[in-house]
């Protein structure tokens, strides 16, 4: 698999990869986050999507304990959106391992009241990175 990993030592919280067979981005939390440090993984993981022309983003979060309630906030009324103005299509999301982490996740995955209504994304939640590939690889074949 061509695998291009994209951070390095200053980037400590997180890892973000291109897989470019998958044509996707890859972003991996390595553990808790909030506040500036939480959005400037986010806006990373925008950056690449952007600079890739990417429609698919797996995010694994196994490691993530809780998202602060701010930043669940700030996801979806400010990265979100323009996350989706970048072309983003597929979002698959690997759960975290903790129950408190996969409430405070599908909390945000599942919130209606600052969601779009006309929301043009397909998300998913799996229980590992490899569930999420083979679901974006059918979502690719599906698109060809």
């Amino acid at each position: 698999m061509a695998v291009h990993v994209l951070s390095g030592p200053d980037m400590p919280n997180y890892t973000l990869l291109w897989n470019a067979p998958a044509q996707c981005v890859e972003f991996t939390w390595n553990g808790f986050v909030k506040g500036a440090d939480f959005q400037d993984g986010c806006n990373a993981m925008l950056k690449e999507l952007t600079a890739r022309k990417a429609s698919r983003l797996i995010v694994d979060s196994r490691k993530y304990t809780v998202v602060d309630p701010a930043d669940q906030l700030w996801s979806i009324q400010d990265w979100l959106p323009r996350a989706l103005a970048a072309g983003l299509k597929h979002f698959a999301v690997v759960m975290p391992e903790s129950v408190v982490g996969k409430l405070s996740v599908q909390n945000v995955i599942n919130d209606k009241k600052h969601t779009p209504k006309d929301l043009e994304l397909q998300r998913e939640m799996f229980n590992s990175p490899d569930d999420a590939r083979a679901w974006l690889a059918s979502t690719q074949r599906k698109a060809a």
